[in-house]
């Protein structure tokens, strides 16, 4: 319900950054991590000043590296 209210908002305005910033953490909340990266990059974009969308754009970065590696470690132990 939440994520059809933001995503109604954005098109009404695109360049919401309270909306962009709300979806990312929706994604979040979906394992969804590139399209949090994709939303929070916008709103980034739009309000660089902005201190909790560069500290939340960090976190996701953090995150989706640490997934990385995990799978490159399960893919050297499954061809090793």
């Amino acid at each position: 319900m939440f994520f059809c209210c933001v995503s109604q908002a954005l098109g009404l305005d695109q360049e919401s950054t309270k909306a962009l910033f709300r979806r990312a953490q929706s994604w979040q909340g979906l394992k969804e991590n590139s399209q949090a990266m994709v939303d929070l990059k916008k709103a980034h974009a739009v309000a660089p000043e902005d201190k909790a969308v560069s500290k939340e754009l960090k976190r996701v970065q953090l995150i989706i590296q640490l997934e990385k590696e995990k799978e490159k470690k399960i893919y050297a132990k499954m061809f090793a």
